[in-house]
This record gives structure tokens, sequence and C-alpha cells, in this order.
């Protein structure tokens, strides 16, 4: 037995052994199961049997779109690989997972009457409905900053949860929109600023989702209480889960970008996806002029790894174990020093400094946590390692004019957020992070990221930070007026306490 530079996800133990199923842990015994090649760092991970029947023709199709000869090897391969789903026990993880056949449109007329690979009973089963009943939500994540500017309207991402027994639709009788409003320095309440913010696709139980919401921020200067919650279709405000925040407003600020983010100011409409993953591939070739040999993890990797030909160790690690096996088959006998693994991005089995840097290819806005992620990548880099972060969105979109991709995806489950450039900004110094070098070209962000000294800057997420300013502004002014007022007006939707 030998040992490998992995980590058991349940002790900590570094080195696990390589046995002849997988990786085990010499410290707590646990086996970390390989199939096809690829290391399984899920916990939880079920393996089920998938009887999956597929004429010849559409298995020469798989080959064709990982762009491998349709050799009766490679076809075999390409059997066993899809011979087995890897059902994963966290919602927004099973959505992303054995997706390889939604990735390629050209084989949806394959999958009629495979249902356990259709995105129909796939979407099914990630995502649970039941009959409609009242309206449960909360939220979980926001990147609204402390400090905005008054009188002005951005968007920021608000990330809600079905919590309720039925969905929460989108659209029609029974709908809900993201709505706020404000509360001022004495303690009267806001109308609602600015019109409620349409969710872009229903919303089941058990469902989250992170939407870009129009915040209007009142004109006079002050601290402020923000509450987020829900408006129906009929005007009722839905306060019951509602989200406060202490916000100060300022006239005449600005959001600035730091000046060395440069923006290239080409038309959005010349973007191009596989030409902005080349540009993303020679922003990472400038940053390793120097280091000929790194050793690099590629988060999100997939089936098409951007870092393929390149010297040194490469690991490659996605959330789908099918997808990383067409991977491996397309390029492990070539590139030799390419390590395939799956697991979570936001925790890898991996010890701290193990790498040069960290490559993301138009990956972390699918993460449900973005901050949470690049800590975790922060992490696993060396003090003197990176970040690099290629094709990521940047910007908003409003639910009326989604495009038609974007929307397909969220339909099925897939985690997809867009963010702004001040988002993406206060998610670097969250993670403790500083960009040291910033494009933003065509509507997409590429960027390099470095520790930053003293490490975590403030947080963004689901509370305002408990050592923020604002926070010690309200314990000075003994704000109880604050508690009344939100009592007076959302009281009659809390839940009551039985009786003893």
């Amino acid at each position: 037995m030998t040992q490998n530079p992995y980590c058991c996800l349940d002790c900590g133990h570094n080195h696990l052994e390589v046995v002849e199923a997988g990786h085990q842990c010499p410290a707590c015994g646990k086996l970390w199961l390989v199939h096809g090649g690829v290391s399984l760092f899920l916990p939880g991970v079920k393996v089920v049997e998938n009887h999956i029947s597929m004429p010849k023709d559409a298995w020469e199709a798989v080959c064709q779109s990982a762009s491998l000869p349709a050799s009766p090897e490679n076809i075999t391969q390409m059997r066993r690989i899809f011979s087995n789903n890897y059902n994963l026990p966290e919602l927004h993880l099973s959505a992303e997972n054995n997706y390889y056949f939604q990735r390629v449109p050209e084989l949806e007329k394959f999958l009629q009457g495979n249902s356990k690979t259709s995105k129909e009973s796939k979407s099914a089963e990630a995502i649970p409905s039941t009959a409609n009943g009242p309206l449960h939500f909360h939220i979980e994540r926001h990147y609204i900053p402390e400090t905005i500017p008054a009188g002005q309207t951005y968007s920021w991402n608000v990330r809600i949860i079905n919590d309720g027994p039925g969905p929460i639709h989108a659209k029609g009788p029974g709908s809900a929109r993201l709505a706020h409003r404000w509360w001022d320095g004495v303690g009267n309440l806001i109308a609602m600023a600015g019109r409620p913010t349409t969710l872009p696709v229903d919303l089941a139980c058990g469902r989250a989702l992170s939407v870009p919401f129009m915040l209007s921020a009142p004109a006079r200067n002050g601290l402020h209480l923000l509450e987020i919650g829900l408006i129906s279709d009929s005007g009722e405000w839905i306060s019951s889960e509602s989200k406060p925040l202490l916000i100060q407003c300022v006239v005449g600020l600005e959001l600035e970008l730091p000046n060395h983010w440069n923006r290239l100011n080409k038309p959005q409409s010349t973007f191009d996806y596989v030409e902005d993953h080349l540009l993303g591939v020679s922003f990472l070739k400038e940053e390793l002029k120097e280091n000929r040999t790194p050793r690099l993890l590629e988060v999100g990797g997939c089936s098409s790894p951007m870092t393929h030909g390149m010297d040194g160790d490469i690991y490659v690690s996605d959330i789908d174990a099918q997808t990383l096996q067409v991977g491996r088959l397309r390029f492990a006998s070539k590139f030799p020093n390419m390590k395939f693994l799956a697991s979570d991005a936001a925790r890898l089995p991996f010890a701290p400094s193990t790498f040069d840097g960290v490559v993301l290819f138009a990956t972390l806005h699918h993460f449900a946590d973005p901050i949470a992620c690049l800590t975790e990548f922060r992490r696993v880099i060396k003090p003197d390692g990176f970040i690099m972060m290629g094709t990521e969105p940047v910007g908003s979109y409003m639910a009326e004019t989604v495009d038609a991709k974007l929307l397909k995806e969220l339909e099925s489950g897939i985690n997809e957020q867009v963010f702004t450039a001040q988002e993406y900004q206060r998610m670097f110094l969250a993670a403790g992070l500083f960009a040291t070098r910033v494009e933003i070209d065509r509507g997409a962000l590429r960027a390099i990221l470095r520790p930053r000294a003293g490490g975590v800057a403030y947080s963004t997420g689901s509370d305002a930070s408990t050592n923020s300013i604002l926070i010690r502004q309200l314990i000075k002014l003994n704000l109880q007026w604050v508690k009344s007022k939100v009592k007076q007006h959302i009281g009659p939707y809390l839940p009551r306490r039985k009786a003893a």
C-alpha cells in the first residue's frame, strides 16, 4: 500500500492509503471508493445501478459528444460509466449530479423511455413538490452591504428557501414576489420601495434559489431597518419569516470598484463561450509563467478540464462523478499527470497549503455559497498561491426578460446565479482574498485572487456582522422602539405558543 495526498473528510487524517477499492483512512478506517478511476469523496453518496438502454448509434453519439472515436472499446467504457447513478443527500448538489446527457442537447432524442436519465424525472426527484399550502420561507443568504447609497436602486442577490408544504408560484393565482420595506430612524414604517421582484421560476418545497433583488434605498441619511419578505399576488405582505437587516443609508455615496479592475468595454453581443474560456487559459498561463510545474486543482472541470495539457500535478474536481469519468476517459491516457476526484467544492479532501493554485472556469456562480467555497480554496492554496476565475457571468437579470437557456437550467434545478461586479468584490474580501488582477469582458469576469494579509475583512451572508459598526451604533442608541414597532406590524403573523 502507498500513500497519497488525500485527507479523510470524516476524521481529517492526512495521507490516505491506496487500497484495491479506493482510499482508506488508517486512523478511522473509512473507505473512500474509486469508480472508473475517479475518487469519490462524497459523504453519503449512494451508488445506484442504472438500467439505461440505448441503441448503438446513441452510444456512438455519446462518444462523439466527448470528442472520442466511437470504437467498441470506447462504447464499452461509456456503457460502464453510465451504468451507475450517484445519488447525493443534499438537494442543491443533486441537481448538478448525473447531468452529462443534459449537457449534450443532441442526446435528448435518445432519452425517450429512459426515465432515470430524463430531465423531467431528474427534476421531479431532486426538487419535490406537494399540494399547495401556506407559504413558509426564509432568506438563507444575501449580498447587501451594511452601507448603501441613499435614494438609489441596486441589484443584490438574495437566496430564498421554500420551507412550506407546497410550491411558491412565480406567476398566476397564489403567486408571490420578493419585496422590501423600510423602517426609518424614528420608528415609522416607510411604504414599500420600488417594484417587487418576480421570481424567475416556481420554487418547489425544499428548493433554494438566488434571485437578483432590486433594492431601492430611502433618500435620507441614517440608520434604517430593512425588511425583506414576500408579497402575494393580492398585495398581502407575508412577513412571518421576513429578513430584518440594519442598513446605513448615505447621501452621495458611490459604490466604486478598485481602479485596477479593468473593463474592456467590448460589446456583450460579441461574447463567445469557447473563446472566453481560451482567454481564461491565457490568463492562467500568464500567472504561471514563472512556475512551469505547479500543483493545480481545477474545480468544476467536468468532462472538459481547461488545464489539460499543462505541466505539473493537475487535480480535477467536480460534483458529477459521471462527467468526471468521461473526462478521465478523454485525457488520462494522454496526460497521466491528471487525477480526477468527485467532491463538494466547499469541503475538499486536501490539507491546507496543498496547491499552488485553484482554477475555475464558469464555476463559482453555480455554488450555493460562493464565499464558503472561496474560503475553502484559500485554505488549500499555499500562502503565496492564487485562485484563478474565468468566464464568470457578471451583471444582473430580471425574471421578465430572463435568457431562455438560463431559464431552462433554473427550471431543471441547476443553481444558476449572476452576480454584479460589486457583489464579486464583496465575496472576495469576505473570503479573505484580494483581487490582484481583474478583467470584465463582454459580460464575463476573469480574476486572479490571492490571500489577504490579516485574513477575512468582513462577512456577507445570512446575517449582518455581529462585529459591525452598525450593531455597535444600535446598542449605543438603545433603539428599543425597533423591536416594539416590528412586533406591532408583524406580530399578527408570528406563530403562537401553545398553552401549557
